[in-house]
């Protein structure tokens, strides 16, 4: 059966950067047998990020949604019109899927009658890091509290909720849990983001994920994209402020670890990750 990898964030973990990387080597990607399809992309970055926020976007009935940019229906045509063994959906609001699992349910079901294992893609962000860079990006969006009523919610709740429709998690197994009761736990793939300097290391370590699905990928054929989305908000987010989450999640972080093979409590590198060096450098464009 052929494979549909579902790269679902999590946010702030240089989804943006890994959707420009997809729409720039759409031809190369399709050469080695990956499918990146073109519907499901708002019409606004379509052109430029390999995003399917669309799709997402449809089942979270967020107001952005646009029927005719594309609905799974169409790029399920699409896919099947593609026929190529590796098939790549991205957007992190895919992340809120696991509090909908019907809607998770509804698309597996669809992509299995289409011939296609569905696979979800995962990064994960130590918790305090992860905060402090989600509390910069929802100020962008209006969030109105301070920053210790944004650690507090996630001390007591384990998650953050914004617009009643934004759920945050940052109980990871209880994130994981959720898409491996629909999936499989042998169909979840998880990674560590750790902010890089080097900008290849996310990308390729990314499509070393697609690699080993069987596919004859070429990293002297991609153009790597440098680092996109930087948080440019002056906000006061000191990291002090969060540190009383790196104790908070320890324990749910040692049960992710047993269970995904994934160590978040080590700042340094602790899995292997593929770099740039360990094949043709990289084209930055």
């Amino acid at each position: 059966m052929r494979v549909c990898l579902l790269h679902a964030g999590t946010h702030k973990t240089g989804t943006t950067s890994l959707q420009q990387l997809l729409g720039t080597n759409d031809e190369a990607l399709s050469a080695a047998g990956v499918f990146v399809p073109k519907r499901g992309r708002p019409f606004e970055t379509a052109d430029i990020h390999g995003a399917h926020h669309n799709v997402a976007w449809q089942f979270i009935a967020d107001s952005r949604f646009n029927p005719s940019a594309g609905t799974l229906a169409d790029v399920i045509s699409e896919i099947r019109a593609a026929d190529k063994p590796v098939t790549l959906l991205s957007s992190e609001d895919f992340e809120y899927l696991h509090s909908r699992p019907a809607a998770l349910f509804h698309i597996r079901r669809h992509l299995e009658a289409a011939g296609f294992t569905l696979k979800i893609v995962l990064y994960l962000r130590r918790q305090d890091d992860y905060a402090r860079s989600l509390y910069r990006e929802l100020f962008n969006h209006g969030w109105d509290r301070t920053v210790e009523q944004f650690v507090d919610a996630i001390l007591m709740d384990g998650m953050i909720v914004y617009r009643n429709a934004w759920v945050f998690e940052f109980l990871y197994s209880r994130l994981l849990a959720s898409f491996a009761l629909m999936l499989g736990a042998e169909n979840i793939i998880v990674r560590r983001f750790v902010p890089q300097t080097d900008n290849s290391a996310l990308p390729v370590d990314f499509m070393t994920l697609i690699r080993n699905e069987g596919v004859d990928l070429r990293f002297s054929d991609l153009k790597f994209p440098e680092r996109l989305n930087q948080s440019r908000t002056d906000v006061s987010a000191p990291v002090d402020s969060f540190a009383a989450l790196r104790s908070r999640f320890s324990a749910d972080n040692a049960t992710v670890r047993d269970r995904y093979g994934v160590d978040l409590s080590r700042w340094i590198e602790a899995q292997p990750m593929a770099s740039s060096a360990q094949y043709s450098m990289p084209i930055f464009g």
